[in-house]
């Protein structure tokens, strides 16, 4: 299990938080006018610094992960580890969790899910949290029209028919699977070997809906019927 920081202090939901946080900071004998604690003087990784534009910053050692600005905005910089994560959203809104989603870092917040870059500034408007700069995602989907038409050149409805009744009535194949491409799959079908093809998919007589899945999406591949859309947020219909 990787390692991860405990955010042993009460959490920092707004800026009214983040001044209570300073005031009772723990207060560094070395640098009395520097970041307090959030923990202790002996924790020195967590700290809390007031900028003199009375800004606070919650730092992780030393990176400035969330800063709250006086109009109760705030600014998360992150990074990709489990630390941050965990204390981003120790320190921002209770309706907002700071995550890594697809390699990247994200925000979800009322079922949505952002792509964040670094230093990005949320403020609250029309009764939830808003970023002033998002990264979209790209999200892949299927040309249904062109679907369906290359799913009829393949004879792929009519090989799916003979699936629903061979693999009832004859025995699951031995031996070992081959590595099959796209295109070879899709002559398989065009040219009616099944029971070649069916001897690399053994997993049919388990579940034959998931192996026409998986040739489904190897058609779509061999003729492009995979495109990409942006979209500004995950969940919610994504």
């Amino acid at each position: 299990m990787a390692f991860q920081v405990r955010c042993d202090f009460n959490p920092v939901y707004s800026y009214a938080h983040a001044a209570v946080a300073w005031q009772t900071g723990a207060i560094f004998r070395r640098d009395r006018n520097g970041p307090r604690g959030l923990i202790s003087t002996r924790k020195k990784h967590m700290t809390i610094e007031k900028t003199p534009a009375e800004d606070f910053i919650l730092r992780l050692y030393k990176h400035p992960v969330v800063t709250w600005h006086k109009d109760n905005s705030f600014t998360l910089s992150l990074v990709s580890t489990r630390s941050t994560m965990l204390f981003a959203s120790h320190c921002t809104p209770p309706s907002m969790y700071v995550s890594i989603c697809g390699g990247y870092t994200c925000v979800t917040v009322d079922g949505r899910t952002y792509k964040v870059g670094h230093a990005t500034t949320f403020q609250q408007r029309d009764g939830t949290w808003k970023a002033d700069l998002i990264e979209p995602w790209s999200i892949p989907f299927v040309n249904r029209e062109r679907a369906r038409q290359v799913l009829r050149e393949t004879g792929y409805h009519e090989f799916r028919t003979w699936l629903s009744v061979y693999v009832q009535m004859a025995a699951k194949p031995d031996g070992f699977r081959k590595y099959l491409g796209d295109g070879t799959i899709v002559d398989m079908l065009r040219n009616r070997a099944w029971r070649e093809l069916l001897t690399n998919f053994p997993g049919a007589w388990g579940d034959y809906d998931r192996v026409l899945g998986d040739l489904r999406r190897a058609i779509y591949r061999h003729y492009d019927c995979i495109e990409c859309k942006s979209v500004e947020f995950l969940g919610r219909g994504y």
